[in-house]
């Protein structure tokens, strides 16, 4: 494979995976989530990214060339280096992936552009023509359950579903950018937006969220 084409095509990749970086950030924090934004993602990704990723890219081989990758020395310390990189990344990234983390770090909270909390324990208690039993306006209630949550640690949950008993839900909306959903299933697994992961030093305690179930409902 020509020299030109190795640069072209590494280079591709690169500009399309920072593509869809980019349009993934904007989707998981300032659009809704929806089939039809979730369609949206896909077509932009083919109209957009592929063809401005290979435009990038093609700029990119040709700076490359001219600064000095035709000669054989200074392309191969250049595809060593670009190869050390994406393995680094990859390793940073699977380590992320599967690593135990706090909890509170994992549901999204913006101080600053904070709506409202909805909160509920159980569903027959929730009001007629209302999605939580409770919902409050003040930023000290969520850094109230934040804090209390704050002391659990979570790591991927191997399972591609969990069922079971529902222990608590909550939803922290925003202004600007989407909403947070918890829920909370056994005391121990728990869905923030689509993802699922495993209390690793629970289960929760049930006698504190109760508590404060109740009192924010008073």
């Amino acid at each position: 494979m020509k020299r030109e084409t190795v640069l072209f095509w590494m280079f591709f990749v690169m500009m399309f995976f920072i593509g869809i970086s980019i349009l993934g950030f904007l989707f998981q924090y300032l659009i809704p989530y929806n089939s039809f934004n979730n369609l949206l993602v896909i077509f932009l990704s083919v109209i957009v990214v592929i063809p401005l990723s290979a435009i990038l890219a093609e700029k990119c081989k040709n700076q490359a060339l001219r600064r000095g990758l035709k000669h054989n020395k200074n392309f191969k310390i250049f595809m060593t280096s670009i190869v050390a990189v994406m393995i680094l990344f990859i390793s940073i990234t699977t380590f992320n992936h599967v690593r135990e983390r706090d909890l509170d770090d994992l549901i999204r909270y913006t101080s600053i552009d904070f709506d409202s909390l909805g909160f509920t324990t159980d569903w027959e208690h929730v009001p007629e023509n209302k999605g939580y039993e409770w919902v409050a306006n003040q930023k000290e209630t969520v850094d109230e359950l934040l804090v209390f949550l704050s002391q659990y640690r979570v790591k991927r949950h191997e399972a591609d579903n969990i069922s079971g008993r529902t222990s608590f839900e909550f939803i922290i909306n925003h202004r600007i950018t989407n909403s947070s959903m918890v829920h909370v299933l056994n005391e121990k697994d728990i869905r923030i937006n689509h993802d699922l992961y495993e209390v690793v030093n629970g289960p929760i305690d049930m006698e504190w969220i109760r508590d404060f179930n109740q009192a924010n409902k008073e």
